[in-house]
Protein backbone atom coordinates (compact mmCIF):
# COMPACT_ATOMS: atom_id res chain seq x y z
CA UNK A 1 0.00 0.00 0.00
CA UNK A 2 1.41 3.37 -1.00
CA UNK A 3 1.34 6.09 1.60
CA UNK A 4 0.40 9.50 0.32
CA UNK A 5 2.27 12.31 1.94
CA UNK A 6 0.68 15.69 2.45
CA UNK A 7 2.97 18.61 3.02
CA UNK A 8 1.91 21.91 4.46
CA UNK A 9 4.40 24.67 5.10
CA UNK A 10 3.53 27.86 6.93
CA UNK A 11 6.02 30.38 8.25
CA UNK A 12 5.08 33.58 10.04
CA UNK A 13 6.68 36.88 9.12
CA UNK A 14 9.08 36.97 12.08
CA UNK A 15 9.95 33.31 11.85
CA UNK A 16 8.29 32.65 15.21
CA UNK A 17 6.07 29.83 14.05
CA UNK A 18 6.67 27.14 11.48
CA UNK A 19 4.14 24.43 10.69
CA UNK A 20 5.14 21.26 8.89
CA UNK A 21 2.48 18.60 8.46
CA UNK A 22 3.28 15.21 7.02
CA UNK A 23 0.75 12.37 7.23
CA UNK A 24 3.01 9.72 8.85
CA UNK A 25 4.19 12.26 11.42
CA UNK A 26 0.60 13.19 12.32
CA UNK A 27 -0.40 9.52 12.52
CA UNK A 28 2.49 8.81 14.89
CA UNK A 29 1.46 11.77 17.06
CA UNK A 30 -2.11 10.43 17.17
CA UNK A 31 -0.77 7.05 18.28
CA UNK A 32 1.13 8.76 21.10
CA UNK A 33 -2.08 10.37 22.35
CA UNK A 34 -3.43 6.84 22.90
CA UNK A 35 -7.06 7.96 23.01
CA UNK A 36 -8.73 5.48 20.65
CA UNK A 37 -10.26 3.55 23.56
CA UNK A 38 -10.92 6.50 25.88
CA UNK A 39 -14.52 6.45 27.06
CA UNK A 40 -15.87 9.49 28.92
CA UNK A 41 -17.93 8.23 31.89
CA UNK A 42 -20.93 10.47 31.13
CA UNK A 43 -20.74 11.44 27.46
CA UNK A 44 -20.15 7.92 26.19
CA UNK A 45 -22.67 6.11 28.38
CA UNK A 46 -24.80 4.98 25.43
CA UNK A 47 -22.26 5.52 22.64
CA UNK A 48 -21.71 2.54 20.38
CA UNK A 49 -19.30 3.77 17.67
CA UNK A 50 -17.97 7.25 18.25
CA UNK A 51 -16.41 7.37 21.69
CA UNK A 52 -14.95 10.65 22.93
CA UNK A 53 -11.37 9.48 22.42
CA UNK A 54 -12.01 8.48 18.81
CA UNK A 55 -13.75 11.79 18.14
CA UNK A 56 -10.84 13.76 19.60
CA UNK A 57 -8.40 11.85 17.38
CA UNK A 58 -10.54 12.56 14.29
CA UNK A 59 -10.77 16.26 15.19
CA UNK A 60 -7.05 16.59 15.97
CA UNK A 61 -6.14 14.91 12.66
CA UNK A 62 -8.56 17.17 10.79
CA UNK A 63 -7.17 20.26 12.53
CA UNK A 64 -3.55 19.38 11.81
CA UNK A 65 -4.34 18.75 8.14
CA UNK A 66 -6.55 21.85 7.95
CA UNK A 67 -9.68 19.97 6.91
CA UNK A 68 -12.24 22.73 7.00
CA UNK A 69 -15.44 20.72 7.34
CA UNK A 70 -16.83 17.65 9.02
CA UNK A 71 -17.52 16.27 5.54
CA UNK A 72 -13.79 16.49 4.72
CA UNK A 73 -12.92 14.74 7.99
CA UNK A 74 -15.52 12.04 7.27
CA UNK A 75 -14.26 11.45 3.72
CA UNK A 76 -10.67 11.34 4.91
CA UNK A 77 -11.56 8.66 7.46
CA UNK A 78 -13.47 6.73 4.80
CA UNK A 79 -10.49 6.55 2.39
CA UNK A 80 -7.49 6.25 4.74
CA UNK A 81 -6.93 2.69 5.92
CA UNK A 82 -4.15 3.73 8.29
CA UNK A 83 -6.43 6.21 10.06
CA UNK A 84 -9.25 3.64 10.22
CA UNK A 85 -6.94 1.12 11.89
CA UNK A 86 -5.55 3.71 14.29
CA UNK A 87 -8.97 4.96 15.37
CA UNK A 88 -10.57 1.51 15.07
CA UNK A 89 -13.45 2.99 13.10
CA UNK A 90 -14.15 2.62 9.38
CA UNK A 91 -16.80 5.28 8.89
CA UNK A 92 -18.87 7.77 10.82
CA UNK A 93 -21.50 10.25 9.72
CA UNK A 94 -21.06 14.01 9.75
CA UNK A 95 -24.09 14.32 12.02
CA UNK A 96 -22.58 11.92 14.59
CA UNK A 97 -19.33 13.91 14.56
CA UNK A 98 -21.27 17.16 14.97
CA UNK A 99 -23.27 15.81 17.92
CA UNK A 100 -20.08 14.58 19.61
CA UNK A 101 -18.30 17.89 18.95
CA UNK A 102 -21.19 19.78 20.55
CA UNK A 103 -21.02 17.56 23.66
CA UNK A 104 -17.25 17.50 24.21
CA UNK A 105 -16.48 19.71 27.19
CA UNK A 106 -13.69 22.24 26.83
CA UNK A 107 -12.34 21.07 30.18
CA UNK A 108 -11.65 17.62 28.76
CA UNK A 109 -9.49 19.09 26.01
CA UNK A 110 -7.75 21.37 28.50
CA UNK A 111 -6.93 18.36 30.68
CA UNK A 112 -5.54 16.57 27.64
CA UNK A 113 -3.41 19.62 26.91
CA UNK A 114 -2.11 19.73 30.49
CA UNK A 115 -1.32 16.03 30.57
CA UNK A 116 0.93 16.44 27.53
CA UNK A 117 2.25 19.83 28.65
CA UNK A 118 1.39 21.53 25.38
CA UNK A 119 1.78 25.04 26.82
Amino acid sequence: MATTTNFNFRREQNGCSTTFTQSPVVENCLRLLNLENYRHPFLDHCAKKLLSGKAILIFVEAFLHQRLSLWNAQENLRVKDVLQKLIELEDISESAMYRKLEKLPIGLLQELRKSFRLD
